[in-house]
Parts: structure tokens; sequence; C-alpha cells
């Protein structure tokens, strides 16, 4: 895994620009591989134990972090612990998944009031995307 990390790392570093690579729950792997930080599960250890890794690790810079949410609950929290995004989800129901809990425009509505900023996953299509007045932050 590191290996093949460390590859990407490399071919993204190619291209100048503010592309970031983020490895997806392994700190560790992010670290060794040289990556720009992870993207954490709710359940995973918090923002703020991988920043205190990344310090202790030396890391380069600070490390970029991203957790996935399917609660409100889940973005305070991710927000209290120092992520620096949430991924939340699911807003729509995907055709391939068999999730029966789908967040919703309301939910994500609510959501998006939070200080942290919000990228919404899941079942997004150029149909359901172009609902401008639904992702306002008002």
């Amino acid at each position: 895994m590191e290996s093949l990390a460390r590859e990407a790392v490399k071919r993204v570093r190619v291209f100048p620009g503010k592309t970031r690579f983020m490895i997806n729950s392994r700190t560790d792997v992010a670290l060794a591989a040289g990556a720009d930080g992870v993207h954490l599960r709710s359940k995973d250890v918090s923002a703020e134990d991988v920043r205190k890794i990344w310090r202790e690790s030396k890391g380069a810079g600070e490390p970029v972090i991203a957790v996935s949410c399917h609660t409100p609950a889940e973005v305070t929290a991710a927000e209290a612990a120092g992520a620096d995004f949430v991924v939340f989800s699911p807003v729509f129901e995907k055709r391939t998944s068999q999730t029966a809990q789908i967040a919703g425009l309301e939910l994500l509505r609510s959501v998006c009031r939070s200080k942290i900023p919000v990228l919404a996953l899941g079942g997004v299509t150029p149909q359901n995307a172009n609902l401008s007045p639904a992702f306002s932050r008002t």
C-alpha cells in the first residue's frame, strides 16, 4: 500500500497547482508516502489525534484532514476535533446502494450551516445537483 501511495504522490506532484493527495483512513501510510493528509471515517481516530501524530512524526506541513459524516452530531464532532472539511453522505439514494438511510436536502442544508466546509456525496447527479438554493448557507 505504501509503495502504491508513494507512486501516486509522485504523479500528483508532477503537476503544479493546489491538488492534494489524501490517503483513506491510514495516517501511517499517508506519512510514509508523503501524502498531504487523510480522509477519515467518522469512527476512525480523531482529526486532533491525526494532527498530533503528524507533528510527532515530523510530517511535512500541516495535514489536510477530511472526515466522512452521516449525522449532524458527527459533523459537530469532526469540526470540534479540528477537521478541515467533512464529506456528508449519502445525500441522495444511489442506484447501486442498499442504503436505506439517506440524509436528504433538509439535513444537508442544516449541516451546511456549520462553520466547517461540507462536501455533499452520495447519489449526486447532474440532475439533482442543480438545486443551488438548497445548498445556500443562509
